[in-house]
């Protein structure tokens, strides 16, 4: 895998709503790969490869060839197994979204566009309702509790891990002083660490899975 095109994928999977390919209407429900007895279909699988084509023309980018293509694929196979993986653990954990909270997000989001016909063409470009939308972000919240369940949020991090980045990555900060800087370095700091507990939660549910790629 091309890693140049890796990381511009993951950072264009990373700006796509938080939704996974669900479309709002009827598809191929053959299954492309199987998690704990659930299926990822078919449908699902490429409307998610076509929100991500669709995001590269979106922000500039070539229109993606074969072999980029086969790439995309790779990942957005990984992306939804360990999507699937973590919510089926949320759901065993018998974890609840709070209604207010989806709605919070939903409102948020819409205030990015100009109005709802604006929305609305938006979700269609990548094949997507309202209540489709409305769903999967319910999922990917669902996602976000059960991670951070398990995760303190007020983990402590010492000024003196946030004097060694901010020294280590002096250039960035240009002119602004370490005290300027201590508070935002520290959320930065508190969500990667968060990413990183995403990423060893994922690799344990992975190893006590049965997971089976169909294509």
């Amino acid at each position: 895998l091309n890693h140049r095109l890796a990381i511009i994928i993951m950072v264009v999977l990373a700006l796509a709503p938080m939704i996974s390919g669900c479309s709002g209407e009827e598809g191929n429900d053959t299954a492309v790969s199987i998690v704990n007895g659930e299926e990822i279909t078919r449908e699902a699988f490429d409307s998610q490869i076509n929100m991500l084509v669709e995001m590269f023309k979106m922000y500039g980018m070539e229109e993606p060839d074969e072999e980029t293509l086969k790439q995309m694929e790779e990942m957005v196979m990984e992306k939804m197994i360990s999507e699937l993986l973590l919510l089926q653990a949320a759901e065993k954990a018998d974890l609840v979204v709070n209604e207010q909270e989806v709605d919070d997000y939903i409102k948020e989001f819409e205030e990015q566009f100009e109005d709802d016909e604006e929305f609305e063409e938006y979700l269609s470009a990548f094949g997507l309702t309202r209540d489709s939308f409305v769903r999967e972000v319910e999922k990917g919240l669902l996602i976000d509790l059960y991670v951070q369940s398990s995760f303190d949020l007020e983990e402590e991090i010492s000024d003196e891990e946030l004097r060694e980045y901010y020294e280590e990555n002096k250039n960035f900060f240009g002119d602004l002083e370490f005290e300027e800087v201590k508070d935002s370095l520290r959320d930065q700091m508190l969500s990667q660490k968060l990413q990183e507990h995403e990423a060893k939660l994922i690799e344990e549910l992975r190893d006590n899975a049965e997971i089976e790629i169909l294509i």
